[in-house]
């Protein structure tokens, strides 16, 4: 018999390459230690329910099938959905119905033939380390013997369907009035995703008018990477121009990020979205508090910050860090560096078709006119850089040396306005930003620069690899 895989937690849950670190020999085992950390953390009798969710890939389902076996024969309540679901309707349906939690099962696009298994508290929200690193203990007191053949309780195992109330909170979110005014003005594409059918049940109940593409289930995704990028919406672009429509707008298959597209067909920069709809909100919406920002976040958020003068909280990179924070602190939203926001809702979570909506609504106030949603100069561009080096013992004790220092290091009159100490060390300056972190993923120490500039993000990078020297 082979060594049993390890199984870890990463900033968005467990992950690994299918038949090797992910297969269903680790899901059972994975599975049994939830289980026994269920039964660690909530004692008390009563029902322990747990809803099941995953993406339109057929591997994902199975998982999901399997993970309702192993539960319901450890005695705990299955609610099994009939089909996908953003994971911001799973988490509105955890906290709606008081779940135990909940399990999500997803296929990553961007790295080939690799799956992600997600783990949610009862607050709805991806499981903080302290959680995960209780579970990951329980795994490791299970013996590494064979599983009898047990059969589900398929008492315990109930159908569910969480987009009823997810569209009447979707709907209590936004303005219905200007949604309307997009009537026949769309393009929607919801690129065979978990989106399908939902903004799209939005327009009806409003009765608005609109073309839809890829809104159907196709486990190939129609032979795409269903991500958001360029390459991806050709033919999105292609329908916009064709119906002469002022714009198009893609949500990934997660339901995590979204895109838009011009009369051209022309890709919107996505950074430059999400600081118009958080002005939008700002000053439309009267929306209270500051930004939580990941420490990866782009230049320009700082920038706005500064503009309406709000209060800007940095984090760890990772959903689940901005998603804490916002429920802690006085903010209305969090970004990191993904084509995505979080918005402080009940659900704290990343939320696509809402996203898609606040967009809807602010083309639809600004009347459809980009130049006044997004002035030039307003939020220049930004350029970044990343380098990575290879780990070795004399460059990690270099690196352990960098993180002790103040900033002193640099060369007189280039010295960082202000240090901060997240996920590596991060050099502020007036007109840039360096960031030097280990990648545990990839092995590396990364050094990464941003600036309003090209010449002087190649400068920082420059001075950060000096750094080691």
């Amino acid at each position: 018999m082979g060594m049993e895989p390890v199984i870890g937690f990463g900033p968005e849950g467990w992950r690994g390459r299918f038949g090797s670190a992910v297969s269903f020999a680790s899901l059972r085992r994975y599975l049994r230690g939830y289980v026994r950390y269920l039964r660690g953390q909530l004692p008390v009798a009563g029902e322990k329910k747990v809803i099941l969710s995953y993406d339109s890939n057929l591997i994902s389902k199975k998982f999901a099938r399997e993970a309702a076996r192993i539960l319901s024969i450890n005695r705990i309540w299955v609610l099994m959905p009939e089909r996908d679901l953003p994971l911001s309707a799973v988490s509105l349906h955890i906290v709606q119905n008081r779940l135990t939690g909940g399990l999500d099962f997803r296929k990553e696009c961007k790295r080939m033939n690799c799956y992600q298994f997600r783990i949610l508290n009862g607050a709805g929200q991806l499981a903080m380390p302290s959680e995960t690193a209780r579970i990951e203990w329980e795994i490791r007191q299970i013996p590494p013997d064979g599983t009898a053949l047990e059969y589900p309780e398929t008492r315990l195992i109930a159908p569910c369907d969480p987009i009823g109330e997810f569209l009447d909170f979707l709907l209590e979110k936004v303005d219905g009035n200007l949604l309307k005014k997009a009537s026949g003005k769309l393009i929607l594409d919801s690129m065979f995703g978990s989106s399908r059918d939902i903004l799209e049940r939005v327009f009806f109940r409003l009765g608005m008018r609109f073309i839809s593409i890829h809104n159907f289930d196709d486990p190939s995704w129609g032979g795409l990477v269903p991500v958001i990028d360029r390459r991806n919406l050709k033919e999105l672009s292609r329908e916009v121009v064709q119906h002469a429509m002022p714009f198009g707008i893609a949500i990934d298959k997660d339901c995590f990020e979204i895109a838009l597209l011009d009369g051209a067909g022309r890709m919107i920069d996505g950074n430059k979205l999400q600081l118009a709809v958080m002005e939008y909100l700002i000053n439309r919406r009267k929306c209270p508090g500051g930004i939580v920002r990941s420490a990866e976040a782009g230049l320009n958020i700082d920038r706005l910050a500064r503009i309406f003068e709000i209060p800007l909280i940095e984090v760890f990179p990772g959903s689940k860090y901005l998603s804490q924070q916002l429920g802690y602190s006085p903010a209305f939203v969090a970004v990191d560096n993904t084509q995505s926001l979080i918005f402080d809702t009940p659900t704290r979570m990343r939320n696509g078709i809402l996203y898609a909506l606040f967009l809807i609504e602010m083309l639809a106030f600004h009347d459809f006119q980009l130049d006044r949603i997004l002035p030039p100069g307003r939020y220049p561009r930004v350029y970044r850089k990343k380098v990575g080096m290879d780990v070795t013992p004399a460059l990690h004790k270099r690196y352990r040396r960098i993180l002790r220092s103040d900033g002193g290091i640099f060369p007189a009159g280039k010295r960082p306005e202000t240090v901060s100490r997240l996920d590596g060390i991060t050099y502020h300056f007036s007109d840039g930003r360096l960031r030097i972190r280990e990648n545990p993923e990839s092995g590396k120490i990364e050094v990464a620069a941003q600036s309003w500039d090209s010449k002087r993000t190649g400068e920082l990078i420059e001075n950060g690899q000096i750094l080691f020297h």
